[in-house]
């Protein structure tokens, strides 16, 4: 089994995008040894690497470095969809992960008073998914 995980760096408002064939708190664990800030693993949904790929692609926006994006319009109202009936640090189910991807995918208005919302109509990278995530991008 292998899982796409969200964890967010609390204090520098950023989350990682990631991949990993293992326990993602263990990967949780490993990058909190050499992270000055709080590590919360968000969730994490079963997936392949080139569905991570395709992630970081349609975020890529928000992209700071490497696998960490800024976390704030669309990335922020995905994590949110995904956190606002579980725990943190769920396994969450793939339709339910879909859901939450098809409503960030689509929803051309800011989640939140304040964010830009030129910013926000990035949804230009759909394409990105097709391949990848194609019960994502069913209207």
């Amino acid at each position: 089994m292998s899982y796409i995980y969200f964890i967010e760096c609390r204090g520098a408002h950023t989350i990682k995008i990631g991949y990993t064939s293992s326990n993602p708190l263990s990967r949780l664990s490993s990058m909190q040894t050499g992270c000055p800030y709080e590590l919360r693993l968000l969730f994490y949904v079963e997936g392949t690497l080139s569905e991570e790929k395709a992630l970081h692609e349609l975020f890529a926006p928000l992209l700071l470095r490497g696998e960490w994006f800024s976390d704030e319009l669309k990335l922020a109202d995905l994590t949110g969809w995904c956190v606002a009936d579980v725990p943190f640090g769920s396994l969450i189910p793939r339709p339910s992960f879909m859901e939450a991807l098809r409503h960030t995918i689509w929803n051309k208005k800011p989640a939140y008073p304040g964010d830009n919302e030129a910013l926000y109509g990035m949804s230009a990278d759909i394409d990105v998914l097709v391949g990848n995530w194609p019960e994502a991008v069913m209207p």
